[in-house]
C-alpha cells in the first residue's frame, strides 16, 4: 500500500474535514437533482451555449472550488499538491488521456471494420450537436470527474487514514485499505439522491447492482491515483468512464462495451505503470 503518498499532508482537522465533505456532498446533491434549480438555473445556460456548457460542469466547478477552496485550502490549510494534485503532473495526466481515448478509438475501427469494412463517424455528433458532444465530456472532466475525485480520491481517502491513526497504529497497511474501503463506499452511496431523481432504480436487486458497480470503479480511480500519484489522471480516466466520446460508429456502440473498454485499458496501463516509471527514470539525464 502506498503509505507514503500522504507522507506530508497536514491532519490536524482531520475529523472537521470528513464532516465537512459529508456535508457539502449531502448538500449539493439535493441542490443539483432539485427540478427547479435544474429548470431555472442550468436549462437556461445549457440553452444559451448550444450545451457547451451544461449543468454537470457548472454544479461539478461549484462543488470543486468548494471542496478545494473552503473545505481543503480554508479547514484543513492543506495544499493542491496534499491531495495530488501537481502543476507538473498535468502533462502527464493529459497525455495519459489522451492516449486511453486514442487506443479506445482505434479498438472500435477494428470492431467496424471487422464487422462490415466500413468506417463512419458516430451518429451522437450529428444527433446531439457537435458542441454539446464536446460539452458532455468538458462536463466531466472539469465538473464532475474533478470535483469527485478531489473528494473522495485525493481527500476523503487521506483524512479517514488520518482518522484512524488511533485504532490500527501500528498497522498502516490494515488503515489505507480501511481509509480505501470505506472512501468508496461513501462515493458510492452518495450517488442514491442522484439515481433516484433520475429513476434508475427499480428494484432492490438494481440498487444493490449500482452500487457494488460504484464501489468497483471507484477503487479502480483510487488505484490509478495511488499508483501515479497524480489525481488528474484519475480525473481524465473517471471523464471517460462517463463520456467516452466515441468518433466513429463501431458494434461496440453500447455504452457498456466502451465503458469496458477504458475499464480494460486503465487496469492494463496500472499494472504496467512500474515499468513505465523505470523508462522514465532512466530517460532522465544523470546530474
Amino acid at each position: 500500500m502506498p503509505v507514503h503518498i500522504f507522507a506530508e499532508t497536514r491532519r490536524a482537522s482531520a475529523w472537521v474535514l470528513v464532516a465537512s465533505l459529508v456535508v457539502l456532498v449531502g448538500g449539493s446533491s439535493l441542490l443539483f437533482n432539485s427540478e427547479t434549480y435544474r429548470q431555472d438555473v442550468l436549462a437556461p445556460i445549457h440553452i444559451a451555449t448550444h450545451g457547451l456548457c451544461n449543468g454537470t460542469l457548472v454544479h461539478g466547478m461549484i462543488g470543486a472550488a468548494l471542496s478545494v477552496g473552503v473545505v481543503l485550502v480554508r479547514l484543513g490549510r492543506l495544499r493542491l499538491r496534499d491531495v495530488g494534485i501537481r502543476r507538473d503532473a498535468i502533462f502527464g495526466a493529459v497525455v495519459c488521456t489522451v492516449v486511453v481515448w486514442s487506443i479506445v478509438q482505434g479498438i472500435t475501427i477494428i470492431a467496424a471494420l471487422t464487422a462490415d469494412g466500413t468506417i463512419a463517424p458516430h451518429s451522437l455528433w450529428e444527433a446531439k450537436g457537435v458542441l454539446t458532444v464536446l460539452g458532455e465530456f468538458l462536463g466531466q472532466f472539469f465538473g464532475n470527474a474533478l470535483y469527485e475525485e478531489t473528494m473522495f480520491r485525493g481527500l476523503l481517502i487521506a483524512q479517514l487514514y488520518f482518522l484512524m491513526e488511533r485504532a490500527l497504529s501500528n498497522q498502516p497497511g490494515w488503515r489505507m485499505a480501511a481509509a480505501i474501503g470505506l472512501s468508496q463506499i461513501i462515493f458510492s452511496v452518495a450517488h442514491i439522491p442522484n439515481r433516484l431523481a433520475l429513476g434508475s432504480y427499480n428494484s432492490v436487486s438494481a440498487v444493490l447492482a449500482d452500487q457494488l458497480m460504484l464501489i468497483l470503479v471507484g477503487l479502480l480511480f483510487a488505484w490509478v491515483y495511488l499508483r501515479t500519484r497524480n489525481l488528474l489522471i484519475a480525473v481524465g480516466i473517471h471523464a471517460l468512464f462517463n463520456t467516452p466520446t466515441p468518433v466513429f460508429a463501431s458494434p461496440l456502440d453500447p455504452e457498456e462495451w466502451t465503458q469496458g473498454l477504458v475499464v480494460a485499458i486503465t487496469v492494463i496501463a496500472m499494472l504496467s505503470w512500474p515499468l513505465v516509471e523505470r523508462i522514465r527514470a532512466s530517460s532522465v539525464p544523470a546530474t
